[in-house]
């Protein structure tokens, strides 16, 4: 089982186990497949080394969409503009985060700088953002099920309220208390 993360003198350290980091390989690499860009034969390469891309689209796939978002909701003209000017290094820089954190998967015992645990957290964003966007729309897609009406008397529940107080042992002048 995965283990904290501490940071230390070596930097921030973690564990995780051969499945977990199997499961973490396996889906960076789709998110990955997922940005690449595709190639066409006749990109002109000025263009290509700028970082613009005349022929973006908005993405069909809505995890796609989640990852490169519009930048304007009512303006599509405007975000088309803005999406030819920076999509493409958007791609790069999201890729090039995922890849690093692939490569650290790699070794037993994770030990990252704090720049590459910022590559890490920018991953582990990116894999968070299409995981979410993959379940709200299974969820969508999934037949409702009926419930049984439970009978019978309602189960004990406990529950925690906020009370004034000013003989706080820890000299704090609100505490939590059960009913």
């Amino acid at each position: 089982m995965a283990k904290a993360f501490k940071y230390g003198l070596k930097g921030i350290t973690g564990y995780l186990e051969p499945a977990e980091r199997e499961l973490l390989r396996g889906l960076v690499d789709d998110v990955i497949s997922m940005l690449e860009p595709e190639l066409s034969s006749n990109e002109d390469p000025l263009t290509a080394l700028i970082g613009l891309d005349m022929n973006v689209k908005e993405p069909s796939d809505r995890a796609l969409l989640r990852l490169l978002p519009n930048v304007m909701k009512n303006d599509d003209a405007a975000s088309l503009e803005f999406r030819q000017l920076t999509e493409r290094s958007l791609r790069e820089g999201k890729i090039g985060a995922l890849r690093a954190a692939a490569m650290g998967l790699d070794r037993n015992e994770l030990v990252l700088t704090p720049e590459e645990a910022k590559l890490w957290s920018m991953a582990l964003n990116d894999v968070r953002l299409v995981l979410a966007e993959r379940s709200i729309s299974a969820t969508k897609r999934m037949p409702t099920m009926s419930m049984p009406c439970r009978t019978g008397p309602r189960p004990k529940t406990w529950r925690a309220t906020w009370r004034s107080s000013t003989t706080s042992p820890r000299g704090s002048r609100n505490r939590w208390s059960r009913p």
